[in-house]
């Protein structure tokens, strides 16, 4: 793989920062009309085909073939496509939007830290010490925590409460 100017790099990275960002909102308005199951379905069988499709013309027909390893692949796909799409809808058909997306930013701390337990590689203590601080930010703005000295009290916005005690 060939390495490209840092600018186009970091251009691709806050395009697809944005993507995903926006996908929740979209999703959560979809999910009034599709269940969890038929969104994913929908939003992955034209990416998988147009991959498909990508891999073929770059790499040729050779590409495809799973080579002794078909279980495994229809194991990781099935959890990858159950485990991220259904179960992050199921999750956001209950949730908001907001909610959704800090879960998904956690994904790199997440990894750090499986990165530890499967592969033995201990982050370093900065990584670590962020990681246990963003945990801590997360669960304050998903629970919405009113301890003492955490929170000021109801927040408003336009007149409506959105955060606070309740």
């Amino acid at each position: 793989m060939q390495s490209m100017p840092n600018t186009r790099a970091a251009g691709m990275l806050v395009f697809t920062t944005v993507a995903w960002g926006a996908m929740f909102a979209v999703a959560k308005s979809a999910l009034g009309t599709l269940d969890a199951f038929w969104l994913s379905t929908w939003r992955y069988i034209p990416a998988a085909v147009a991959m498909l499709a990508i891999l073929w013309l770059v790499e040729g027909r050779g590409s495809l073939s799973p080579r002794g390893a078909l279980l495994r692949l229809w194991v990781l796909g099935s959890v990858g496509f159950a485990g991220f799409s259904i179960l992050g809808f199921l999750g956001l058909a209950e949730s908001r939007p907001e909610h959704a997306a800090i879960l998904v930013a956690l994904m790199p701390l997440i990894t750090s830290l499986m990165n530890w337990v499967v592969r033995g590689r201990r982050p370093g203590a900065l990584t670590l010490g962020a990681t246990i601080v963003a945990f801590a930010g997360v669960v304050l703005v998903i629970t919405w925590s009113s301890r003492p000295g955490v929170s000021a009290g109801p927040v408003t916005v336009r007149g409506r409460r959105v955060g606070g005690s309740p």
